[in-house]
């Protein structure tokens, strides 16, 4: 019993080292964001965060859009292409350089039909999210070259910016448009850190090209994928969006306090989640299949993860919220208690839906989302009119549920997983 547990033990901090730089890169994003939302959640007053947060959620959700799924495919690519794929990235920057155009058109069409935030401020957000997918895409491929540490430094100088602009800012009567430019500005520096490292590692000649043979390569797979991301930002986000229509900002305040919360535990989790779809794409390759014991692992540190993050929210969740965010926001309480019936299937389908990436059944992955997206549209149309806050609580929670349910059955028809 002993033997194992200290077996167990090893492997785990084995486990740790092996993705310590995905996770400190995961945590400075995690943090630095953390901290800024926190600044704006005190500074300036609830409505105006609550508009912020839509904002937010409005131009990632239109971002998800133009994704393609660059990201999930340059990193595999990274990680079992033999060849140069400078080519590859060259083209694929060169498409998400001109989707600019429709981003931005997209987020004032819909400012226009739903007489939303047309507005400086909105348009600041709407940029600045452009130009980190763009890093995002960048980022990727350095993962999937297992160049992790570097990543890590180089996102670290980023998000060491943007928080100390915002803690200037806090000391002033800044405007929220003139503070959010913080976000913009720290972008654009990522954007030249990781294009000159690129170059000097010898992974990418900054270029630009746009080569139908290479595009139709790289979209014959990254199409399904791209098609998961969106699905993937509606579920998660559009929530938001109709809170915000039927509740109003307040509300949607209120209820990210909570919904961040409950997320932020997905941060420390991304450090073994990235570095295990690199893993799981090599074995696949390798072998045709997965062995459970390259999962087991992983599964006994995520429900060891899961059960200790339940007992802190349980017994201290308030406090936390009332030191972090103020008293004007301890009523999130009420609504992250039950979110946290949502965490094990949040994670779990990270596993699942890695392994159906892994072994090139993106197709499947997509579905399921696709489902659970319509599932997930659904119930808040049904509900949040009806039951505000909690209504977005509950077509969370049965969100996930079906997400890993459905993963499941996929990988058990297939044999993608084995003993």
């Amino acid at each position: 019993m002993l033997k194992t547990l200290t077996t167990h033990i090893k492997d785990l901090t084995n486990l740790f080292m092996k993705g310590r730089y995905v996770l400190f890169a995961n945590m400075t994003e995690k943090v630095s964001f953390f901290f800024v939302f926190l600044v704006i959640a005190r500074k300036y007053s609830v409505d105006t965060y609550g508009s912020v947060v839509a904002l937010f959620a409005l131009f990632n959700i239109l971002m998800s859009f133009f994704d393609f799924g660059f990201n999930i495919y340059f990193q595999r690519a990274g990680a079992t292409a033999e060849g140069d794929i400078s080519p590859d990235i060259a083209n694929g920057l060169s498409v998400r350089f001109l989707s600019f155009f429709p981003y931005l058109a997209l987020g004032y069409l819909y400012f226009f039909f739903t007489g939303g935030r047309d507005s400086t401020l909105a348009y600041i957000i709407g940029v600045s999210l452009f130009v980190i997918g763009i890093n995002n895409l960048l980022t990727y491929v350095l993962f999937g070259k297992k160049q992790f540490r570097l990543a890590f430094w180089l996102l670290f100088i980023s998000r060491a910016t943007l928080v100390v602009g915002f803690l200037i800012l806090t000391f002033t009567d800044a405007d929220i448009e003139f503070t959010m430019l913080n976000f913009l500005f720290a972008g654009v520096l990522h954007f030249i850190l990781l294009i000159f490292q690129l170059k000097l590692s010898d992974i990418f000649r900054p270029h630009l090209s746009l080569s139908k043979e290479v595009l139709k390569k790289i979209f014959r797979s990254s199409i399904p994928l791209g098609i998961g991301v969106i699905l993937g930002w509606i579920y998660d986000r559009t929530d938001v969006l109709i809170l915000q229509k039927y509740a109003g900002d307040v509300s949607v305040a209120i209820y990210a306090v909570a919904y961040s919360l409950y997320k932020f535990p997905q941060s420390f989790a991304n450090a073994i989640f990235t570095p295990l779809f690199t893993t799981l794409s090599k074995v696949f390759s390798d072998n045709g299949y997965i062995r459970f014991a390259d999962l087991k692992r992983y599964i006994l540190f995520f429900i060891v993860y899961i059960a200790s993050i339940a007992i802190v929210v349980y017994f201290a969740g308030g406090l936390i919220i009332n030191l972090l965010y103020g008293e004007k926001y301890v009523g999130s309480i009420h609504y992250l208690i039950p979110l946290m019936i949502a965490l094990p299937f949040l994670l779990f389908n990270n596993v699942t839906g890695i392994t159906l990436n892994s072994c090139y059944r993106e197709i499947y992955s997509t579905g399921s989302v696709f489902i659970a997206a319509l599932l997930n549209l659904t119930l808040n149309f049904l509900l949040i009119p009806k039951y505000g806050i909690s209504g977005a609580v509950i077509s969370t929670i049965l969100t996930e549920f079906t997400i890993l349910a459905i993963q499941l059955i996929i990988i058990t028809k297939f044999r993608l997983i084995r003993l």
